[in-house]
């Protein structure tokens, strides 16, 4: 990440005349420029008419305001008049800078920070009359000054600036920015990554009102006093809190913590679904893999049959080259003259197809089709094309909870959880490092939930707060998380898996009993029917193979020279006796 060192001037413009700064302000510039930005190597002046700058001692290049432009690979500071240049300057920021503002005019402190909200930059400090203006962490906007051109030390260290945001639960309005969550109107955290997921994925999504159960239970004063006690990193309290309200069904139940919901997630047409491309990437990379191993197997085949052939002159590089001039149609004299093309060719061509049966017909599934089901109709009278989502507090108990374990890992002990898959998250998740990616990883390849196959079109989102609750560090803002994790569903096709899944399970309601233990014979059944495609598949190129060495029989015997010569002699039959001209 590079920095970029904006030294704002906005001056007071009149006729003739410019603002003139204080000149405490180019001492507070120097000083927070000389211990934030000491070890920078070089630094591009931008300024339009002002006269009075400070250049830090670094190699500088001056230019003009017209050629703020470029960000890539250097460190700017900028001397603009007026705020007009300033909104203007803001489009080519990158929020990831850091930035230190000289503010002068009629302009107020909270626009300049105000402006850069809106443009998603947190680290900056904004200086006027020998006062710095800062923020002390990006989920706080109110403006805190120092006097003397003092202010903390670390002022843009990602700590100082994410410090007490991972203890707040609040609506993603847009990443990477979160609200506190103090209204029950407000959504949780689940909403927000399912607004991110449709925004980028070109689903549409849709709200459901809540039970009127679920509206009695955020209207009393423990979800405020829970978002009290995070926010205060009161932990004990937190615990207390999480622990003991709503008992009315589990002991350790967060029952007015989170706004409920019910979402339903409508697929848009194929042409609009971002995550086609990405989908198509996943099964073409399975697909391929099955592939090369069928070239592979073509290698060593060739590679064995030179052996046999001439032992000494027999070679593996000859042999990969071989195989590769037969693959693109030519070359066809390099094969030894007792082996026959036509063995290799079908084996090989039967072997890919039979290996890539189920990935080509998931994939015709989808693309063919202008809808996620092949029977729209039948699906149209159930739910349309929706999925619905379950959204409560069930699902974010899980980030509340991960939380409270970041401030006082210690706590883990002290909560009773009935839920096996709850426990393991913890112990895997809620004190883990980096090196938790395999777990996540594993989840994001497998099914979305089991029930899933019980309860149609709908997806338990519990599952997906694995995710969330695995990125969420003590260094990592809740919606850096959020939108990483929404980005990642989207870019590995989850929400079209989910469609799949959903649909191809909307007649199992009239076979299934309610009893779970059936799941199993379903599931059997489903492997049974994809199974017996990849054994056809291998039936076929072992018969096409045994057929093949048949043939080979009965050439040497001879029939097939023999039913050949028949052939040509009846061809010759049919054609008309050539005449020939007689020479006068």
């Amino acid at each position: 990440m590079f920095v970029v060192v904006l030294v704002a001037i906005l001056k007071m413009s009149s006729v003739g005349a410019h603002f003139d700064f204080d000149k405490n302000d180019n001492f507070c510039v120097k000083r927070v420029v000389g211990r934030e930005f000491q070890n920078e190597t070089r630094v591009v002046v931008v300024k339009d008419q002002s006269q009075e700058i400070y250049v830090p001692e670094v190699p500088v290049y001056v230019v003009g305001v017209g050629n703020f432009q470029n960000f890539e690979s250097k460190n700017f500071v900028v001397y603009v008049e007026g705020i007009t240049n300033l909104r203007q300057l803001f489009g080519r920021f990158d929020p990831k800078s850091k930035y230190v503002f000289v503010t002068g005019g009629s302009q107020t402190i909270q626009e300049v920070f105000d402006l850069a909200y809106q443009h998603e930059i947190t680290k900056l400090v904004v200086i006027r009359g020998g006062t710095i203006y800062f923020r002390r962490d990006s989920c706080d906007r109110t403006v805190t000054n120092t006097a003397d051109c003092t202010y903390p030390k670390n002022l843009f260290s990602k700590l100082r600036i994410f410090r007490r945001c991972r203890v707040r639960v609040g609506f993603v309005t847009s990443p990477p920015f979160v609200t506190n969550l103090s209204d029950p109107l407000i959504p949780g955290i689940m909403v927000s990554m399912f607004e991110l997921i449709a925004r980028m994925s070109a689903f549409t999504i849709d709200y459901h009102k809540p039970d009127p159960y679920d509206h009695e239970l955020v209207s009393n004063g423990t979800h405020h006093k829970l978002a009290w006690a995070l926010k205060t990193r009161q932990i004990d309290v937190a615990l207390g809190h999480l622990m003991m309200n709503d008992t009315v069904s589990t002991p350790f139940d967060f029952g007015p913590v989170v706004y409920n919901d019910n979402l339903r997630f409508t697929a848009p047409k194929p042409k609009k679904l971002k995550s086609y491309t990405k989908l198509f990437v996943v099964f073409r990379l399975e697909l391929w893999k099955k592939i090369f191993t069928g070239i592979v197997v073509i290698i060593v085949l060739f590679y064995i049959f030179s052996l046999c052939q001439d032992f000494e002159k027999a070679a593996l590089s000859d042999v990969v080259f071989d195989v590769f001039r037969v693959s693109i149609g030519g070359g066809v004299s390099v094969l030894p003259s007792w082996v026959s093309l036509r063995v290799l060719l079908v084996f090989y061509s039967l072997f890919s197809l039979s290996m890539d049966s189920i990935y080509l017909g998931n994939l015709s599934n989808i693309f063919a089709h202008t809808s996620y089901d092949v029977k729209v109709d039948r699906l149209e009278k159930i739910h349309g094309t929706s999925l619905k989502f379950e959204v409560n507090w069930q699902v974010e108990r899980l980030y509340l909870l991960t939380y409270v374990l970041r401030g006082m890992p210690t706590a883990k002990d002290r909560l009773f959880i009935r839920n096996e898959t709850q426990v393991w998250m913890l112990n895997h998740t809620a004190l883990a490092k980096d090196n938790g990616t395999c777990i996540f990883k594993s989840l994001l390849e497998t099914h979305p939930s089991e029930t899933t196959l019980l309860d149609h079109f709908s997806v338990v989102t519990g599952y997906l707060s694995l995710f969330v609750t695995f990125y969420i560090r003590n260094d990592t803002h809740i919606a850096e998380t959020v939108t990483y994790w929404g980005r990642e569903i989207v870019e590995r096709g989850l929400p079209v898996k989910w469609f799949q899944e959903a649909k191809r399970s909307n007649v199992r309601h009239s076979i299934l009993p309610e009893e779970e233990d059936k799941l199993v014979v379903l599931k059997l059944a489903h492997f049974e029917e994809s199974f017996r495609v990849l054994l056809g598949g291998y039936a076929l190129g072992v018969v096409a193979l045994l057929l093949e060495f048949v043939f080979l029989r009965l050439e040497k015997m001879g029939l097939v020279r023999r039913v050949q010569d028949n052939l040509v002699f009846l061809v010759g039959l049919l054609k008309p006796p050539k005449t020939t001209k007689r020479s006068g």
